[in-house]
């Protein structure tokens, strides 16, 4: 079963905010061209506080479908 992007990120904005121990909102995320094996999407995510507060722009990379 593949995840909408709205269901991606919902899960990684569940995961971060676990990890991080803070609130996390993922706010873009755009699908990447390329990658037969893999997919990459663009993430932007802002972290509330603690060491990894404020925004930042990174890569998700999660297997293809296929």
């Amino acid at each position: 079963m593949e995840l909408t992007p709205e269901e991606t990120r919902d899960r990684l904005g569940d995961y971060l905010t676990e990890v991080a121990g803070c609130a996390v909102e993922v706010g873009g995320i755009d699908r990447l061209s390329g990658g037969a094996i893999q997919e990459n999407w663009a993430v932007q995510v802002t972290v509330a506080d603690g060491e990894w507060a404020g925004i930042h722009q990174l890569v998700l990379r999660k297997d293809a479908a296929s």
